[in-house]
C-alpha cells in the first residue's frame, strides 16, 4: 500500500522546496503546476475550451496557450478563476491518479498549491501544510518577478493559510533557512517511515 501525502501551502509559502526535499529523501513527487502546463501544450479539447472562454488574447503561436496572460485573465475575479478551474482539475486529478497507480514508490507526495480548493484531500492519506508569514511569501514572489498587485490578488483568491493549518497532519515552517526548512522534512519523512513499517507515528 503507498501512502498519498498532500502538500499545500499559499503562494510564495516555499511548497516547491519542500518537495524537493521529500524528493530527494526517496518519495515521488507529482507536481501538480507541470502537469497543468503539460496540458496547455498538449490537450488540444482543453486548450480549445480555455480559448472559447476567455478568448483568443490567451492564445499563443504553434497553438499553445499564453500561461501569462490566461494567469492575468483567470485572477481577474474569482468567478473566472472557478471557471478556470472547471476546465483544468478534472484533467489534472485524472494525471495524478494515473501517475501515483503507475508508481513503485511507497511514499507519494502530490504537489498542489491548491489541493484543498481542488478537492483532493479525499484522493490522500495525510496533508502538509508549508507555511510562511504573507510578507516572505510577498517577498519570494517579487524575487520571481511577480507584480505585488498579482502576488495579492492571487493570495486573496486562495483559502487563507489558517485553515490550511487547521486541516494539515503536519506542518512545516518555511519562514527561516532552507536548513531549517530540510531538518523539518525530514522528521516528517521518517515519521511517514515508520508508518509505512507499522510502527505509527509518535
Amino acid at each position: 500500500m503507498k501512502t498519498i501525502v498532500g502538500l499545500t501551502g499559499c503562494f510564495g509559502s516555499g511548497k516547491t522546496t519542500v518537495a524537493g526535499f521529500f524528493k530527494n529523501m526517496g518519495a515521488y513527487v507529482i507536481d501538480a503546476d507541470s502537469l497543468v502546463h503539460e496540458i496547455y501544450s498538449q490537450d488540444v479539447r482543453i486548450k480549445r475550451k480555455i480559448i472559447a472562454q476567455f478568448g483568443k488574447c490567451v492564445s499563443a503561436p504553434r497553438d499553445r496557450i499564453d500561461r501569462k496572460k490566461l494567469g492575468e485573465a483567470a485572477f481577474k475575479s474569482r468567478k473566472a478563476l472557478r471557471k478556470l478551474c472547471r476546465i483544468i482539475h478534472p484533467e489534472v486529478i485524472r494525471r495524478i491518479r494515473s501517475l501515483t497507480g503507475k508508481t513503485k514508490r511507497e511514499i507519494v507526495v502530490i504537489d498542489a498549491p491548491l489541493l484543498l480548493e481542488a478537492g483532493l484531500v479525499g484522493a490522500v492519506d495525510l496533508v502538509i501544510t508549508v507555511k510562511a508569514s504573507r510578507k516572505k511569501s510577498i517577498e519570494r514572489c517579487l524575487n520571481k518577478g511577480f507584480g505585488r498587485m498579482d502576488i495579492l490578488r492571487r493570495l486573496s483568491f486562495q483559502i487563507p493559510m489558517r485553515k490550511k493549518i487547521a486541516l494539515a497532519d503536519f506542518v512545516i515552517d518555511n519562514n527561516y533557512s532552507k536548513e531549517e526548512s530540510r531538518k523539518k522534512t525530514a522528521i516528517i519523512w521518517q515519521e511517514l517511515r515508520r508508518k509505512k513499517n507499522g510502527k505509527g507515528c509518535t
